[in-house]
């Protein structure tokens, strides 16, 4: 894509600036502008142009918001052209080149070609800051190359600060000893309240028990592990067998198949085509040399029958003039008659001349007659100056008398004109004021301005909402700022996320604390099943018993109550003793099923603990829950407040903030309508001031002068019709004057001319009297006269030497006949003796008769000749091909071991026979190698061979050890199920209240070890990430980049380093070396000066554009100031190098500085660089 025109129509300080930068096949187009001059806005127009002006802009410092444009004129590679205006809007921006239809964005995508607006900041735009920037960071980097190229290629010239950020986030995670949250801390403190919680859950007995049990367990799993891999080890081995046993099978009898045929020669791939082609070239060739002795055979007959007249073509060219002189000889005999007879006509004429002049007819005498040529052009030119002469003296006569006349009426009109007034004071004033353009269109502007922003914004007042007022009330609220409005949006955000959250746990544990009812539930389906606390009740009311019995035998009065209700804790019972006994049995049953039941036992106890912990937790998540929402009560509270002084409800922070916008917009405007009316109030008092000074100049021109309620335009029209009529009345009486001296000096000339001309006539009549005596002729004779009497004396010497040019005619012919018979006589005798008595004119018709048969002849048998010489040629070509296919073919029976050439093709056939079955053997034996399960083919070979168990009983084998597989992995799921049930019951067993809240403790710190990780992983995953897409674009792109930057960065360093070369460091990770011209001298990054680093960074981001360039959409290269730091010589190489990027895609190249423009201009093609000047700066297009 190329920018042809870059249109600034309303962006920045432009209006209607117009770029023309469709100079060259791409063009580096050189920007130049003084500080002030717009340069960075123009810079960022570019872009705005192509991926839309941003909400906020620092160029709408001339032009509003609504008011910002942007055109183009856009050519796509393939020619297609898209001529565009970019508005500032949030949708809908792009529009055609009137500015009228909207477009649709994907016309301008596909000549962006899928590069967004970052891509295109970061691979097409460098600038000063990034150059340094970015050979700052090949320091840091230490020219590490694949860094270095992925650095370049992107346009990320801190790529060295990235991955510094990714580390240094890593180690702040891993390191033992870094902030507070570390993930090393974390698993630490995570290890210490697990501890605790098993420490307080477990007692030792209980904690060793399901230790051993566990751990029996364990060694139970790595025992069946080992049977399991021993057993599938065995059978694998099987199945390797079974299936090698078939193809073993038939690499034996591909083997003794080869064996047959070993001693076969082995032929080429196309030995039976090449011997084919041979014997069939073989034939050809005997077939060609027979026809080629025949042809040879007929052409000699057919040469030999030809009878050439040799002598007749040794005078071809003799004979050929003769024949072209035919022609002029019997034309000039034809032409004597007439010529004879034209000869005696001029002859008489001529007599008859001399009788018209009275002298008689001897034609030897009329050179008394001649006159010399000076004489005669002197009488007629006398004879023409006549009439002349008598005509000027008429014509002089006349312009006197005109002239005079003239004089008088010039006098009278200059006499009866009036002085005008002086103008010059009405023209100052004129000028004064037309020098500010149209003032009363400029008001006219600006109040149309000022009606169209009062309907906008009364429009966009109504549509406001939430409050009511006027347009100045409204600028003057003080409404909360944006960053209030963020700050309400976050907060709310933040906190309506913790009390869904808090929602989540809560119903979570609800649906947790629902699941363990329902497990309990089950638990206890059939029978109830006690537990310790129920068991622990029994002996307490057994324990009751026995001491209000041990009361009884006291006979203590105080007992009665008591032992009334320890009875009716026993329905059945009459008596204290019975009950005690029932209370005795209840406590043993009890104690009896605990120790019978005691995996039920344990899963309630499991079962009622986590029932516990989820009401505790359901009840801390509510309290914490209502907590949340009164905090976010208190935030819509305060939302409410600080709008409440403007009696605005408010909606929600982004809908506030949407309405902040428009409220701004609204202020914004406030204020252009309270500027503009501002201007039309001093526009129209600076206008009111005009129209009085020219009403006050106007009355001193002219007094008479009608003013009274005319507007500015009218008065300035009025004026300048005044200075018109000034100016038509000066330039009149001016002109009359200058008229009245021209006339009088045209009078004095003419009276010259007219004495002049009265001289002259006199002179003229006295040479014509002198002439007319030298012809006869009276001093009074007319001009015609003696021009007839010279024109009788002209025609008698033209008559005469007509006749003496026929007789001279007359006399060639007749000698040219006699020569031509004479030629044609010696010529005769020469070829064709028997046509000497032919006349001249036949013998020569026959002769060329003769001489184009003979040609013809001659032609037949160079024809003839060169058709043998080509047949002897064949004949030798197909005796030599024939020679060569039977040596060739010698050859390959030689290699097949063939007895004839018949025999080839059978050959051919054995050999390709013995190439497949040596195929099919090397095949087999990849197959049965491929199952050997990596032993050696021989070994492999040996132990199917050596196997014990006949092929039939192989199978089922393997389905026996198939079994026991299964069988094994069947006991070993229920060990793993084992496992897992006493890891549940070391992590679950009670520990009262302490437990729950370290166990609370352990999950909020693995929760944050759990977000940590997770960050970890991004983090990893991210550096991995971006290390493997720097080597992926190293090993594709450090060939042809590193070959193009190495030959831009000789260049760019005046050959000070002869290019770039690949090295490693001490570490073994490939860098980038410069190579010193002067010693091939390597040097490191390290070693280069800041400026050099900068130069090879430039190299890099152009040697990588341009193989981006080789493969995608050209998109313009936008560079501001990069030669800023270079010398002179290095600036000029730079230039150079953009110049030749110039030929691959457009560059638009933008400095303040003018000494890059001259740079440009003096080592630049006119064809490769265009110079655009903004602003008064003093480069020109």
């Amino acid at each position: 894509m190329k920018i042809l025109r870059l249109h600034l129509k309303a962006y920045g300080p432009f209006t209607d600036t117009k770029l023309d930068l469709s100079g060259g096949q791409h063009g580096l187009h050189v920007i130049y502008g003084v500080n002030e001059a717009g340069k960075s806005s123009s810079l960022r127009a570019i872009v705005d142009l192509l991926y839309g002006i941003p909400g906020q802009t620092p160029d709408n410092f001339v032009h509003p918001y609504r008011k910002l444009r942007i055109g183009a004129e856009l050519q796509h590679s393939d020619g297609s052209i898209l001529e565009m205006v970019r508005r500032k809007a949030n949708k809908n921006s792009l529009f055609d080149a009137d500015d009228s239809k909207p477009l649709e964005d994907a016309l301008l995508d596909r000549f962006l070609a899928d590069v967004d607006r970052d891509l295109f900041h970061m691979m097409f735009g460098i600038d000063h800051e990034r150059l340094r920037h970015g050979g700052e960071e090949i320091v840091k980097g230490g020219g590490r190359i694949g860094e270095l190229l992925f650095s370049a290629g992107a346009g990320i010239s801190d790529l060295q600060s990235a991955q510094k950020l990714l580390n240094e986030e890593i180690d702040q995670l891993l390191k033992a000893s870094g902030r507070s949250g570390a993930i090393i801390d974390d698993i630490k403190e995570y290890k210490d309240a697990q501890d605790e919680v098993k420490a307080a859950l477990v007692t030792a007995d209980t904690w060793k028990h399901h230790d051993e049990q566990l751990q029996s367990a364990q060694r139970r799993k790595d025992s069946l592990d080992e049977k399991i891999r021993v057993a599938q080890g065995e059978r694998n081995r099987l199945v390797r067998i079974r299936d090698a046993t078939t193809a073993i099978g038939q690499w034996k009898k591909a083997k003794n198949d080869l064996s047959a045929v070993a001693d076969i020669p082995l032929l080429p791939d196309d030995f039976e085509k090449e011997s084919n082609d041979l014997l069939l070239a073989l034939r050809n060739a005997e077939q060609q040399t027979t026809d080629a002795e025949k042809a040879l055979k007929s052409l000699n007959e057919e040469l030999a029958e030809l009878t050439i007249p040799e002598e007749l073509l040794q005078e071809a060219d003799a004979t050929e003039a003769i024949r072209d002189r035919l022609g002029g000889h019997r034309k000039a005999m034809a032409d004597r008659p007439r010529l004879e007879t034209k000869f005696e006509e001029a002859e008489n004429e001529a007599k008859e001349i001399l009788r018209e002049l009275g002298r008689a007819p001897d034609l030897s005498k009329i050179e008394e007659l001649r006159l010399p040529n000076d004489k005669t052009v002197r009488i007629q030119n006398l004879g023409n100056q006549q009439e002349a002469l008598v005509e000027r003296l008429r014509s002089s006569r006349r312009d006197c008398d005109k002239i005079r006349s003239a004089i008088s009426r010039i006098e009278e009109e200059v006499g009866n004109l009036q002085v005008p007034p002086d103008d010059e004071g009405l023209k100052d004033v004129l000028e004064t004021i037309q020098s500010g353009g149209d003032w009363e269109g400029q008001l006219r502007s600006l109040q149309e301005e000022i009606e169209e922003l009062q309907g906008t914004a009364a429009i966009e007042l109504s549509q406001l909402g939430l409050w009511s007022g006027e347009l100045e009330e409204l600028e003057e609220l003080a409404v909360p700022s944006l960053e209030t409005i963020e700050q309400f949006s976050d907060d709310m955000k933040a906190k309506e996320a913790e009390v869904r959250s808090a929602r989540t746990r809560v119903r979570e544990k609800v649906e947790e604390k629902s699941s363990l009812n329902q497990q309990l539930a089950k638990l206890e389906l059939g029978q109830t099943v006690p537990t310790e606390e129920n068991l622990n009740q029994a002996r307490e009311l057994r324990n009751a018993g026995w001491q209000l019995i041990l009361a009884s035998w006291d006979s203590r009065p105080d007992l009665d109550s008591s032992v009334d209700d320890f009875l009716q804790k026993f329905p059945t019972s009459s008596s204290l003793l019975e009950a005690y006994r029932r209370s005795v049995d209840d406590a043993d049953q009890i104690g009896d099923q605990l120790r019978q039941d005691a995996d039920r036992v344990a899963a309630k106890s499991r079962i009622q603990f986590e029932i516990d912990q989820c009401e505790r937790n359901i009840k801390k998540f509510e309290e914490d829950l209502e907590k949340l929402e009164k905090e976010s009560s208190g935030i819509e509270s305060r939302w409410i407040e600080i709008w409440a002084p403007l009696s605005i409800k408010p909606l929600s922070p982004a809908e506030m903030r949407d309405w902040l916008r428009r409220q701004q917009q609204l202020v914004e405007t406030a204020g252009q309508l309270r500027t503009k009316r501002l201007q039309v109030k001093r526009l129209a008092t600076r206008i009111d001031e005009m129209i009085g000074d020219l009403v006050t100049t106007l009355q001193k021109v002219d007094s008479d002068c009608q003013v009274d309620g005319c507007s500015l335009n009218e008065l300035l029209r009025l004026g300048a019709g005044k200075i018109e009529e000034i100016r038509t009345a000066q330039n009149r009486r001016d002109q009359q004057i200058k008229d009245l001296d021209t006339n009088r000096q045209d009078l004095v000339e003419a009276e010259s001319r007219f004495e002049e001309a009265e001289q002259d006539l006199g002179n003229w009549r006295a040479d014509w009297a002198t002439e007319m005596e030298a012809l006869g002729l009276s001093d009074g004779a007319l001009p015609s006269q003696a021009n007839s009497v010279l024109q009788d004396i002209g025609r008698l010497f033209q008559k005469f030497r007509d006749a003496d040019q026929l007789r001279i005619r007359l006399d060639g012919i007749d000698r040219d006949a006699r020569e031509f018979a004479s030629d044609v006589k010696k010529l005769v005798g020469k070829t064709l003796p028997e046509l000497a008595k032919k006349s001249p004119e036949d013998a020569v018709s026959l002769l060329s008769t003769r001489l184009k048969e003979a040609r013809l002849d001659q032609e037949k048998r160079d024809s003839l000749s060169r058709q043998i010489e080509k047949q002897g040629e064949k004949l030798k070509g197909a005796e030599s091909a024939s020679s060569e296919a039977t040596t060739a073919l010698d050859e390959m029976c030689r290699l097949a071991s063939c007895d004839s050439h018949d025999q080839l093709s059978q050959a051919a056939i054995q050999s390709r026979r013995r190439r497949e079955l040596e195929s099919t053997v090397r095949g087999l034996e990849e197959s049965i190698s491929g199952q050997s399960g990596g032993m050696d083919f021989d070994t492999f070979l040996q132990e199917v061979e050596s196997e014990p168990l006949d092929i039939d009983l192989i199978q089922p084998r393997i389905d026996e050890l198939e079994g026991q597989v299964k069988e094994l992995n069947g006991e070993r799921d229920t060990v793993i199920g084992q496992i897992k049930e006493e890891n549940i019951e070391l992590a679950k067993i009670d520990g009262g209240s302490k437990a729950s809240e370290l166990s609370l403790k352990r999950e909020s710190i693995a929760s944050r070890l759990e977000e940590r990780v997770q960050e970890l992983a991004r983090l990893r995953l991210a550096a991995a990430v971006l290390h493997a897409a720097i080597e992926e674009y190293r090993e594709k792109n450090q060939g042809p980049v590193l070959s193009r930057a190495s030959e831009i960065f000789s260049r760019i360093t005046l050959d000070g380093f002869s290019g770039l070369q690949a090295d490693f460091d001490e570490r073994g990770e490939p860098v980038l070396t410069g190579v010193r011209k002067s010693s091939g001298e390597k040097i490191t990054v390290a070693g280069m000066s800041d400026g050099t680093c900068d130069q090879l960074y430039l190299a890099l981001r152009l040697a990588s554009l341009e193989n981006w360039l080789s493969r995608h959409e050209p998109l313009p290269l936008i560079v501001d100031d990069v030669l800023l730091n270079f010398d002179d010589n290095r600036a000029i190489a730079g230039l150079k190098v953009l110049a030749e990027l110039s030929r691959h895609t457009q560059v638009v190249f933008f400095t303040h500085h003018q000494h890059l423009v001259d740079m440009a201009r003096d080592n630049l093609s006119s064809e490769d660089v265009f110079v655009t000047t903004l602003g008064d700066g003093a480069a020109a297009p």
